[in-house]
């Protein structure tokens, strides 16, 4: 069976014996608070990377944030992760953003972004979407955004069986 929660939720249930496992992220400037008698699994390592409108296609390389200072900015609806981001991102190139928009998919950021309504963030495996052939893909100047994926566990079911099956698939 699978619930879909909010990350202290989904900590909560796993810690309390109601869900076996737990998966979550977290960004490498927003880190995750180590969660007692929880076994972390990585799952996934993934650059997050800067959604911009069609107008950017002509920039190339990095883009210094600090050209975005006065764009409107989309960030997650669901969680402080994703606002914590962009705020601590660009306070290191010097300005607060923005935040214009709060959504909970990154098919409707990038189609928000691809019709000129701002800028945001997107983890590489959000650009999935066919979405994201309208939009311009590019890394921000400064530190590398990464997110982080993993699957976390209570230390007794750790070397479970069944959970080395399901990490395997994951």
């Amino acid at each position: 069976m699978i619930h879909e929660l909010e990350t202290p939720d989904a900590l909560n249930a796993v810690q309390d014996g109601r869900c076996h496992v737990a998966v979550s992220f977290a960004y490498n400037l927003v880190p995750m608070p180590d969660i007692g008698g929880l076994v972390s699994h990585p799952l996934l390592d993934e650059p997050v990377l800067l959604a911009l409108p069609e107008s950017w296609r002509r920039m190339r390389g990095r883009v210094g944030l600090k050209r975005l200072a006065q764009e409107n900015w989309i960030v997650g609806s669901r969680q402080s992760d994703d606002l914590l981001l962009a705020e601590r991102v660009c306070a290191l190139a010097g300005f607060v953003p923005r935040i214009a928009h709060t959504v909970d998919d990154y098919d409707l950021v990038l189609r928000m972004v691809s019709s000129g309504l701002g800028v945001g963030f997107v983890p590489k495996l959000g650009l999935a979407f066919p979405s994201a052939k309208a939009v311009v893909v590019r890394s921000p100047r400064g530190p590398p955004l990464r997110r982080r994926v993993q699957a976390l566990t209570r230390s007794a079911f750790a070397s479970s069986p069944a959970l080395k099956a399901l990490l395997s698939e994951l």
